[in-house]
């Protein structure tokens, strides 16, 4: 994982007077841009929570357990952005 430093780095290159390096800035920020799409019927914990009314620690050995017993599946998807620019991944399931 890179550092916050070599990240404002890179962002510092985008402004650069080097014609290269700058383009070399632009191409790997955009390469991290982006959000994916979450398919339909795949759903978060918070969001089987929410919709069962329960807390999200209470629901996470519930589908643990339907994992372990085949009756589910698990897809991993970037699903936002932290303060610092970085996409982070959230875990999704989906009954079989």
């Amino acid at each position: 994982m890179a550092s916050r430093k070599s990240r404002r780095g890179l962002d510092s290159s985008l402004n650069s007077r080097d014609k290269e390096l700058a383009a070399w800035a632009k191409a790997m920020a955009e390469a991290r841009d982006g959000v994916d799409k979450v398919p339909a019927g795949w759903l978060s914990i918070d969001d089987l929570a929410g919709k069962m009314g329960m807390a999200s620690s209470a629901m996470t050995p519930h589908v643990r357990r339907l994992l372990e017993q085949g009756r589910a599946e698990k897809m991993k998807l970037y699903a936002g952005r932290a303060k610092d620019g970085r996409r982070y991944k959230k875990t999704y399931y989906r009954l079989k």
